[in-house]
């Protein structure tokens, strides 16, 4: 018993461990990241050691590669485990192994399965793992950071609803402000190459401005209707300048559906794409980005909501590939690039 609570003392550390905009402690080497929750309601995020878990189930052993696993959940006093498959797959299995051992910012820790409520699995989508993640997948923790930089929301008003995987965020409704916010943090602006995915589904008809994602005086992704419906994404400088804009038009931005968006920033280009249709792109001007304005999710600054949910939210520091694009909409992880293959 000894060892069980000094593993948790160790797990609140590095679950606590500031690293929000640091370089200090370099990302682990691997294709997947784990969110591990315990029953003492602490959490510890890191990289797997090996590829691959051994299971017992009904039809036998089962060696069980992690990228194939969404997610990894126990209910409270059962032995057995619920696996839940990317591809919509699901069995019931025990562990074959007693712990897991997990690369974090402090070092390698090993993780009792004795003391674990549920595993999220993060699949790399190229090379390198998003500075911010918002999978809402914790209704108690709505606003929580799973990148593991601690850009954790200020939640206002937004509520756990059932999501494109697992739980998600809604937003908007007839009083508006049920948003997010956080204050301004380098990791979270807009200069120079970036980018943001989200995951939205739209409960009700066009309101006027519909904001998804909003930083004053920085960027705006929203849906619009004038002159015609559209998702709009603006670029502003730090003058006050626009520097791009570019507006996506043939998804027809259907009512109770999840659709993703990305927009992403390279060089002097700027481009949103919806699900898997191609990329509408336009030039960004010369200027300088970035405010020290704070960041909301599910509305604008001066309350315009996003009427509906919002799930898997992740913001890159870089431009992800075409083919990197592609494949957060398959929900299949993409070859890493060469810049960011180590």
């Amino acid at each position: 018993m000894a060892m069980a609570l000094s593993v948790i003392v160790v797990l609140r550390l590095a679950a606590s461990a500031p690293a929000a905009d640091s370089a200090a402690h370099p990302e682990p080497a691997n294709t997947v990241r784990l969110t591990v929750d315990l029953t003492d309601g602490s959490r510890v995020i890191g990289s797997p050691a090996g590829a691959s878990i051994a299971w017992k189930a009904d039809v036998g052993p089962l060696s069980v590669k992690w990228h194939l696993l969404r997610s990894v959940e126990r209910s409270s006093g059962a032995e057995n485990f619920s696996l839940f498959f990317r591809n919509g797959d699901q069995s019931e299995a025990t562990a074959e192994t007693r712990s897991i051992v997990l690369s974090t910012v402090l070092g390698d820790v090993t993780v009792p399965l004795a003391l674990t409520k549920g595993i999220r699995v993060q699949a790399l989508a190229g090379g390198g793992w998003p500075v911010a993640y918002w999978s809402f997948n914790d209704p108690a923790k709505l606003g929580a950071d799973d990148s593991g930089h601690g850009h954790t929301l200020t939640v206002k008003g937004a509520q756990s609803a059932e999501g494109k995987m697992g739980k998600c965020a809604a937003t908007g409704g007839p009083n508006e402000g049920k948003h997010f916010e956080i204050e301004s943090r380098p990791n979270l602006q807009f200069s120079g190459d970036f980018t943001l995915a989200v995951w939205a589904w739209r409960s009700a008809p066009i309101y006027d401005g519909d904001q998804i994602v909003a930083k004053d005086g920085e960027f705006s992704l929203r849906r619009y209707q004038l002159p015609t419906e559209r998702y709009d994404v603006d670029l502003i400088g730090k003058s006050g300048k626009p520097l791009a804009k570019v507006s996506e038009t043939k998804s027809g931005l259907p009512l109770n559906q999840w659709t993703l968006i990305v927009v992403c920033r390279k060089g002097d280009r700027l481009s949103i794409r919806v699900n898997d249709l191609p990329a509408v792109e336009g030039g960004v001007a010369n200027g300088e980005v970035g405010s020290d304005k704070p960041l909301f999710i599910g509305s604008s600054a001066v309350g315009y909501p996003w009427q509906g949910k919002l799930d898997e939210i992740k913001k890159w520091d870089y431009a992800l590939s075409d083919e990197e694009q592609r494949a957060l909409f398959e929900d299949t992880p993409a070859a890493p690039t060469a810049e960011k293959a180590h």
